[in-house]
């Protein structure tokens, strides 16, 4: 009788001393192969944490304060994560009327009306380039602002639906992400919901038109907010955090260009890149793009990489710049033009050929395990098995 991967037979005269080399033996090969894991996991994390630095270190200094809460078991049943969500979600809600609208009701009759508002491309310029550059769903900003010739499209379009008083649903049409609690991953009722709304720009103008309104005439927000304290009593108590609150929120944001703007990356491409662009190749694939993006909903697009804007990247957006114009031209509403922009950066992934992924809907875990980890684990699990065999045996 002999020992499966050991060389420890019964007819052996030395058996136990055969035993005991061949358990150390074991439980050194256990020792390396969980190194091996380890010092993979390291460098892998090392990695992640500086390419997320390089493209987005708000997200990477928040990864480094609040660690993500990972479950190790299954999500979720999504039929009951949806009817549950629905619940709190699309009940109707009978908001109580406070008595300090009332004051504020009375106040504001003597307030000029606002003036029209006119939505120029230089305001969409201007908050195209004061949004950050990564968001979720749909398109980032990063593409709106290589893709320069669409602002003026925006601008027509967003003045249309202001003047018709119309709610494209492309602007209502958003991507909840459901971070879990705790390691309890099968309750629906144990996410925290992060609702992400397309971030093609639609309001900035219209905020700070109304802001500029408010603070010009009557009220501002503190002053709003201390009428509603006059009128409401109890709510005295916290009147100190509250002014200390909106002394913070009244700051004007400062906004650094440089931040939100796409970084050049160095490369060792020289200046004849654009020249050597095939311009039929990419009209064609830009062609194919767009067509592809207007018959596939929004829920089957695929993930968009996050690119580095080297020479020859900026060489091509430069020259899709260019063939867009003929698209967004015959563009009738945002939802149209959000599928030419789309179509036009999946052409720049395909012609630099950048990988694309497709969007995961699922709520369970999206991390894949790879197969030599898979492999060493299960040598893993024999070796201690087998040293359990062995230790008995002996």
């Amino acid at each position: 009788m002999a020992f499966a991967v050991t060389n420890i037979s019964l007819f052996q005269p030395d058996i136990t001393q055969r035993l005991t080399e061949g358990i150390d033996d074991l439980k050194q090969k256990i020792t390396a192969w969980g190194k091996r894991i380890r010092r993979f996991t390291e460098s892998s994390r090392w990695f992640n944490q500086n390419r997320l630095f390089q493209s987005d270190q708000k997200r990477f200094y928040t990864s480094l304060e609040r660690p993500e809460v990972g479950g190790a078991g299954p999500g979720p049943d999504q039929a009951n994560t949806a009817a549950f969500w629905r619940g709190l979600w699309s009940e109707p809600v009978n908001h109580s009327v406070g008595p300090w609208t009332v004051v504020v009701m009375s106040q504001c009759t003597s307030v000029t009306p606002i003036d029209p508002v006119i939505i120029t491309p230089d305001g969409v310029d201007e908050a195209i380039r004061r949004a950050p550059n990564w968001k979720s769903p749909g398109l980032e900003h990063y593409w709106l602002k290589v893709f320069v010739v669409c602002h003026t499209v925006f601008a027509r379009q967003f003045q249309e639906d202001l003047d018709q008083k119309s709610l494209p649903i492309l602007f209502t049409t958003g991507i909840t992400h459901l971070v879990p609690k705790d390691r309890d991953t099968t309750d629906s009722g144990k996410y925290r919901p992060i609702t992400c709304l397309p971030t093609i720009y639609k309001t900035q103008n219209l905020a700070d038109r109304v802001r500029y309104t408010l603070r010009s005439n009557i009220f501002d927000v503190t002053e709003l907010e201390r009428i509603r304290r006059d009128a409401v009593p109890s709510s005295d108590e916290n009147a100190t955090a509250e002014d200390a609150a909106l002394q913070i929120v009244e700051q004007p944001a400062k906004v650094d260009a440089d931040m939100n703007t796409p970084v050049v990356v160095d490369s060792k491409d020289d200046g004849t890149i654009a020249q050597e662009l095939k311009l039929e190749h990419m009209r064609s694939t830009l062609e194919e793009a767009i067509v592809e993006m207007r018959s596939t909903p929004l829920e089957n697009r695929p993930q968009l990489p996050r690119i580095a804007l080297s020479k020859r990247n900026l060489a091509v957006v430069r020259a899709l710049n260019t063939m867009l114009m003929t698209y967004l031209e015959a563009s009738w509403d945002p939802c149209e033009t959000n599928s030419i922009l789309f179509g036009a950066t999946l052409a720049v992934c395909r012609i630099i050929g950048a990988k694309l992924s497709m969007a995961e809907r699922a709520t369970g875990q999206s991390s894949v395990i790879p197969a030599w980890r898979i492999r060493i684990e299960e040598r893993i699990a024999k070796a201690r098995a087998l040293i359990g065999r062995l230790i008995c045996f002996r």
